[in-house]
């Protein structure tokens, strides 16, 4: 895949459904990590390893480091450095918005660098979540990797440290629990953790299909590693 510039920061990470004729089961493939450093700044962030145990750093490195499409690869982590304001537009599905807000205030009791916060106006936001069908959204946002929306319910791109656009196909994806797995685990790899891994079923970055919608212990330690 070609670099589009030295300027431009893109961090994909998607969460595909497909039915799988032979066993009839959804399954999820996500994430897709693109991105080049922005305006010559570091983006080698000093991650204090001491504070947590051998295994929570393996997974760490795994989610935080690595494209998931090249395992040899490794990656500079990233995070946002300034507070990350949250404006939804479409359908605001009253149980989603409350999960939202869920969301939001369990990220914060981890984060101390940054804040989370949900806004009332688009003009005053730097994360837009859409919620409702993916040719709505690629209309309104034009999203760079727009022709994989077909295939795919959740989708998040970082452009730059500070903003990004993420989606959730309400239209095609019914479940409610999983549509709830799906703003959660888009909006929390929107803050940098971008990659998926097999090794905990549990995980909200498991990479197989899943409905969770909590935090383990283990994916609010990669939270903390990341931020504080």
């Amino acid at each position: 895949m070609k670099l589009i510039s030295n300027i431009i920061l893109l961090i994909l990470a998607i969460a595909c459904f497909e039915n799988d004729i032979r066993s009839n089961q959804l399954i999820n493939f996500s994430s897709f990590k693109f991105h080049t450093k922005i305006n010559n700044k570091e983006t080698n962030l000093k991650i204090d390893y001491s504070r947590y145990d051998h295994e929570t750093n393996q997974y760490f490195n795994e989610i935080a480091r690595y494209n998931e499409f090249n395992k040899e690869d490794k990656e500079d982590p990233i995070r946002w450095s300034e507070d990350m304001k949250i404006f939804v537009d479409g359908d605001k599905i009253d149980y989603l918005m409350e999960e939202l807000r869920v969301v939001t205030d369990e990220l914060n009791e981890i984060i101390n660098s940054i804040e989370i916060q949900i806004v009332s106006k688009k003009s005053e936001a730097n994360f837009n979540i859409y919620l409702g069908h993916y040719k709505d959204f690629d209309r309104l946002y034009d999203p760079y990797f727009s022709e994989l929306l077909v295939s795919n319910r959740g989708f998040f791109e970082i452009s730059g440290f500070n903003s990004g656009i993420m989606y959730v196909d309400v239209v095609r994806t019914t479940d409610e629990e999983a549509q709830k797995h799906l703003l959660r685990e888009e909006l929390t790899q929107s803050l940098g953790l971008t990659n998926d891994s097999w090794k905990y079923p549990e995980s909200i970055f498991y990479q197989g299909w899943t409905t969770t919608t909590t935090f383990t212990e283990m994916d609010k330690r990669l939270i903390d590693l990341l931020y504080n």
